[in-house]
């Protein structure tokens, strides 16, 4: 859709005339659309997900799709493709809902296909939805790096802050079977990537390595 199309979808939404719900899915989600148009205008440009989570049309985006006539579900299904900045939008909208275990399964797929920029987001949203007694850090850590260290230390870095906050927040991390059918190779290069790139705190999520 043109974004002069969107701009006058948004136009007609905020018309005084214009009679309906609180919340009107589809004008919210046009209105969405235009910030996420911005968005991805710049967001090759940005060095990080923090640095964008700072703009405010990613701010704007968010909210427009946290209310209620979008269910979790809908929000994480809003685009195919992880670099979108409306797929991002919809990902930190869920992160603002109350804690739903049920999301746990679908976030998890999720994560498991894409970069590091949508695995940011993914991870704050699991921070949210996943229950303190399921072990999370250690979860992150093995199902990104077990695919991706030849990647180097840049996707881990980008997750140290959410992983540190669920370790600050009482976390006793553990890979529990996850390290089952994993050579002693693999073992030994997730070791050294996570030794020499992680924080201090982080760095007892390898402990069972």
């Amino acid at each position: 859709m043109a974004i002069g199309d969107l701009f006058q979808r948004v136009f007609e939404y905020l018309s005084p005339s214009t009679s309906r719900p609180q919340f009107d899915k589809e004008a919210q989600l046009a209105a969405t659309e235009v910030q996420a148009v911005f968005v991805d205008g710049y967001i090759r440009d940005l060095n990080s997900p923090m640095a964008l989570e700072q703009k405010s049309e990613f701010e704007l985006g968010i909210t427009l799709l946290d209310v209620p006539c979008f269910t979790s579900r809908e929000l994480l299904e809003l685009s195919d493709d992880p670099s979108d900045a409306i797929w991002q939008m919809g990902v930190m909208a869920v992160s603002r809902r109350d804690a739903d275990p049920q999301l746990v399964g679908p976030l998890l797929a999720l994560f498991d296909d894409g970069g590091p920029w949508h695995k940011y987001f993914v991870m704050k949203a699991l921070l949210v939805h996943t229950p303190a007694e399921q072990s999370l850090a250690g979860e992150f850590i093995f199902r990104h790096l077990k695919h991706e260290a030849h990647r180097g230390d840049f996707p881990i870095k980008i997750m140290a802050p959410v992983l540190n906050q669920r370790l600050e927040d009482g976390e006793k991390p553990s890979f529990g079977r996850l390290l089952d059918n994993l050579d002693a190779e693999k073992a030994d290069g997730l070791q050294e990537i996570l030794t020499s790139s992680l924080d201090s705190p982080l760095r007892k999520v390898v402990e069972p390595l």
